[in-house]
């Protein structure tokens, strides 16, 4: 009986370890994603500020869930299940590309590690470091890769204060794996403000 429990807590420890080790393997494939996608990220802001603007990357990912951040800030009014509703869209939305997400799926958090000087951003821990009247700022969650390893997607809220103004937009990044590169395929706008 003993012997039993041993290979089982040496079975559940094995496990335990191969977990962590794709955690950490996602993690990294996360930084490189966002690395290497720099530009298209900045190419695609909102564009109400002018470039001298200052930019600002917050180093969380993945620290809040869009989606039901979102659909949880709705008011539900007798019986419409408008929050379930909210959920069912966006799951809808991101699985006709493939993937099989739901209200249990978990995304994966992690800090970014660092940005080329040249990006034009600077990384903050949060929005709340920043002091100036008027900015941008670009924040990721929801990072996702499907079970076979071969796509991915994730939501970047985009934030442009101007002149005491808010602005910005939602968007969702879709890419495939091709040769151990993450290729960008498909953005859809979620929000606008």
């Amino acid at each position: 009986m003993v012997g039993n429990f041993k290979i089982l807590g040496f079975c559940f420890f094995i496990w335990m370890l191969n977990s962590c080790n794709n955690t950490n393997q996602n993690k990294d494939v996360g930084n490189k994603l966002i690395a290497n996608n720099l530009n298209l990220f900045k190419e695609n802001l909102y564009k109400i500020s002018n470039e001298s603007t200052p930019k600002f990357f917050v180093k969380e990912v993945g620290s809040k869930n869009f989606i039901s951040d979102q659909c949880g800030s709705i008011i539900d009014m007798g019986g419409l299940n408008l929050i379930e509703n909210c959920k069912k869209d966006y799951f809808e939305l991101i699985n006709k590309e493939g993937f099989e997400v739901n209200d249990s799926t978990r995304y994966i958090p992690f800090k970014v590690s660092n940005l080329p000087k040249k990006s034009g951003f600077k990384l903050i821990s949060s929005i709340d470091s920043v002091k100036q009247n008027i900015y941008q700022k670009v924040e990721f969650s929801n990072l996702y890769f499907s079970d076979s390893g071969e796509k991915a997607f994730i939501i970047v809220r985009e934030t442009d204060r101007s002149n005491e103004k808010f602005g910005g937009k939602v968007d969702i990044y879709f890419f495939k794996n091709q040769k151990n590169m993450w290729k960008f395929y498909k953005k859809i706008m979620l929000l606008t403000a």
